[in-house]
Formats: structure tokens, sequence, C-alpha cells
């Protein structure tokens, strides 16, 4: 008796136990039917208009309970976790937009040159001109390769006198400043050119001239340019021989500016006659092939001629190439002009 009832029992508790599972697995399979239905709603739900593929839909729910479902799904995978930390651990590095500086200069970047001048001194030696002895010269040299020849060179007389002090402080001003104005024009120039015409010679040399006259040290440097293209050019100083200070054309002739420049242009006419054969009354308005810029000549000052005092006294004007000529060195040269009356009368030469 005793065994029917604890077997009726046992037949109870696995009858129930049996009806429980059954309620749960009918729980959980209507549940996925449900995530089912609801996938496929919304993969026969219709385009939205205006949106492309692969951009965010209006949430339908369905998609929303898939989609965060398969992101725990990936997001729970050994691969990722160790990405995500690797990410946090080590996150990229960023480019600086502004790099630390060298401290070097742009010109020193764009040429590995010294930037300061080698200084020489020598003899000054000339076939030409009349100057006093012990004469020397001193030269600053830019040091940048064989394919550069740039220079300029300065007579220094001797410091026997104040006069001479003085022109030869004011000739190493003239020295300095023809590099610190120069120099980013030279780093330029041979830069670009050994860029795109490698193995070209760069030259741009400045030699002196002395000639002393009676009352005139005159003081001439000859600027010879060659980067493709060459060019020659003059500067001129004239100093007087007592006191050392500068002496223009109009200390010189006692006359006005167009009375000076009369008398250039009338030099000027004779000597092309003699070297070009032109007439004494050219005029390129008349001339099929023109020469001489005339026109630029005619509104020349005499404030900006070039000049220097021969032993004899003379004054001579010099031009250089492409100055005053329209075909390429016609017109450079010297040009003398004549003697007048009065000249070295100046208040200059009164001293």
């Amino acid at each position: 008796m005793k065994f029917n009832i604890c077997f009726a029992v046992a037949i109870v508790l696995m009858m129930s136990l049996f009806v429980g599972c059954s309620k749960k697995t009918e729980q959980y399979s209507g549940s996925d039917m449900v995530v089912e239905e609801n996938i496929q709603k919304a993969e026969e739900a219709p385009n939205v208009p205006g949106m492309q593929n692969g951009e965010n839909l209006p949430s339908t729910g369905a998609s929303d309970q898939v989609q965060n479902v398969q992101n725990d799904v990936t997001s729970s995978t050994p691969e990722m976790l160790l990405k995500k930390d690797d990410t946090e651990n080590n996150p990229p590095k960023q480019e600086d937009e502004n790099p630390p500086s060298t401290g070097e200069s742009d010109q020193a970047q764009k040429v590995n040159f010294p930037m300061t001048p080698k200084t020489t001194t020598g003899i000054f030696e000339s076939e030409s001109g009349n100057y006093e002895k012990g004469i020397t010269t001193r030269k600053k040299t830019l040091d940048w390769g064989d394919d550069v020849n740039i220079y300029h060179e300065i007579p220094v007389f001797p410091e026997n006198s104040d006069t001479n002090k003085k022109i030869n402080t004011f000739l190493s001003e003239v020295q300095d400043k023809f590099f610190e104005n120069n120099l980013e024009y030279f780093v330029d120039v041979i830069q670009e050119g050994r860029d795109e015409n490698p193995g070209a010679q760069y030259d741009y040399t400045v030699a002196p001239g002395v000639c002393q006259s009676q009352w005139v040290t005159s003081v001439l440097l000859m600027e010879y340019q060659d980067f493709g293209r060459v060019d020659v050019q003059f500067e001129t100083y004239n100093f007087n021989r007592n006191t050392g200070e500068l002496v223009s054309i109009y200390d010189i002739y006692p006359m006005s500016d167009g009375d000076i420049m009369s008398m250039v242009k009338k030099s000027l006419k004779s000597d092309l006659n003699k070297e070009w054969g032109m007439s004494q009354d050219y005029d390129d308005e008349l001339s099929e092939e023109p020469r001489i810029d005339w026109d630029e000549i005619n509104s020349m000052s005499a404030s900006k001629l070039h000049f220097y005092v021969n032993k004899d006294n003379k004054v001579i004007i010099l031009f250089g190439k492409m100055e005053i000529g329209i075909h390429y060195g016609v017109g450079a040269g010297e040009y003398e002009l004549p003697k007048v009356k009065n000249m070295f009368k100046g208040e200059k030469f009164k001293k």
C-alpha cells in the first residue's frame, strides 16, 4: 500500500515538471516567432524617398531589437574585445600641425652654405689710373662652391691722414651693404638655378679702380654679373682729396643740370659717330634701326651720372650695358666731357 502511494506521488511530480517545461518551451518558441516575423516585416518595408542605401532609416522597433542582439553578439567576441582594449591603451597618433622649430633660418635651409663672407686682403694694382702708393684691397667672398664666384673688393687707402680714414670708412660701409642687400637674392637665384640647370656657373664680381687727380680721389667699382645673362654696371664715388667728403658733378661744373646734360649728349653723339658710324645729328625717331634710347637720355638728370676724374682733371662719364642702348652693349663705355671755366671752384673745393 505504501509503495502504491509513493508511486502515485512520483507520477504526479513528473507530470507537473513536464507541464512546466512545455510552457517555458512554448514561451521561448513564441518569442522567436515574433522576432522572425518582425525581421521579415523590416526586410519587406519599402525604401524611404531621399534615402540611399546605407543611410539611417526610421526605427521599426524590430530592426532595432535585431541590431541590438547583433551588436551584443559582436561586441562579446574575443577579437573585438582585444581591439577595443588595444585602442584604449594605444590611441592613434595625430600629426603635429606645428612641428618644433629647428632654429635654422629659411636661408640656411635653402642653401647649406656659410652666410658670412670670407675676407682676404691684397695689394692694389692697376695698369691704368693715377694713384698713391701703398693702397691695398679688402675682398669679401661667398665661399659657396666651385660653381659660385661672388665677391666684392674695395681699395683700402693708407690710414696716414684723416681724409683717407674717412674714405676707408665710407667704402667699408658700401661693401657691407652690398651683402646685406643682395644675400637673399643670391640664395634664391643659385638655389633655383641648381635645381633647373645643374652644373651652371654663377658670377657676380665687384672689382675696384682708383684714379687721383689734383682735387679728387675717384673710386670706380665695376660690377660684372653673369646669372645666365651678362651685365656690366658701374658705381663711382668721388672724394675731395683734402677733406674726404663726397663731391657731386655739380660741385665740379658750375652749371645747371640742363647744361651738363647737353655736354653729355654732345660727347655721346660724337663718340658714337666714331665708333658706330652714326651721324652727328643722329635721331632714333628717323632711323629704322635705333640703337640709343634718346628718350631715356633726355629724361636723365646729371645727378644720376656715374663719373670719375682722370689724372688730367677731365671728367669721364660711364654707361653700363643696356643702360642707354636699345641694342645690347651699344652705348656702354666712357665718354669724356670738355673742360670749362671755373671747374673745381665750388664750395667743397674751397676747404
